[in-house]
């Protein structure tokens, strides 16, 4: 093999793979938990997890992607408890209708 040849296959290629905003599905918690907004369940903190799939299951998916993206910047901005306590009221209001 030829010096040229050894510095040809010693070269990497680097591929950028064009990333969505839209699909950016990892977040991190005010507290610095990471969840995944498609999960049924977000561990905030070590005390607190949403459950979201009993909010999302009663919408339909206009609504589940706005409630899910609200909830998402509440998650990481606001405190774990407010968070819990949006989708907790969110569910009661809900079940009542």
């Amino acid at each position: 093999m030829t010096r040229q040849n050894q510095t040809n296959s010693n070269r990497h290629t680097q591929v950028n793979y064009p990333i969505s905003i839209k699909s950016i599905k990892l977040h991190k918690s005010r507290n610095g938990y990471e969840f995944n907004e498609d999960d049924p369940y977000w561990i905030l903190n070590k005390n607190i997890t949403v459950n979201v799939c009993n909010v999302r299951d009663k919408l339909d998916e206009e609504f589940k992607q706005g409630f899910t993206l609200t909830l998402v910047n509440y998650a990481k901005f606001l405190s774990a408890a407010h968070t819990a306590n949006i989708g907790q009221r969110m569910n009661e209001l809900l079940v009542s209708l």
